[in-house]
């Protein structure tokens, strides 16, 4: 995540969370990882951008109505045109 961190730094700062399940102390995919997350942040699902790099963990993301970006570590600048999308 420090390596995202610094690189994007900038592009970060236009979420309103950004939330790494090692920092929270909570497993992924577990349920409690996405329900936490989603109360913190008060926002209905539909309207959270969910970027994720392990593609294992986007089935459970979608479960949860979340529009999702997968991060690849092998092309880091992808995530700008990815991001363009959203809008």
């Amino acid at each position: 995540f420090e390596s995202l961190q610094q690189s994007f730094d900038k592009i970060l700062q236009i979420f309103n969370g950004v939330f790494v399940s090692g920092k929270l102390h909570l497993l992924k995919p577990s349920q409690e990882f996405y329900t936490t997350i989603l109360e913190k942040i008060n926002l209905h699902p539909a309207h959270v951008l969910w970027v994720e790099k392990e593609s294992n963990f986007l089935p459970k993301a979608k479960e949860y109505n979340l529009n999702m970006i997968r991060y690849n570590t092998k092309q880091p600048k992808s995530i700008e045109q990815d991001l363009k999308k959203f809008n």
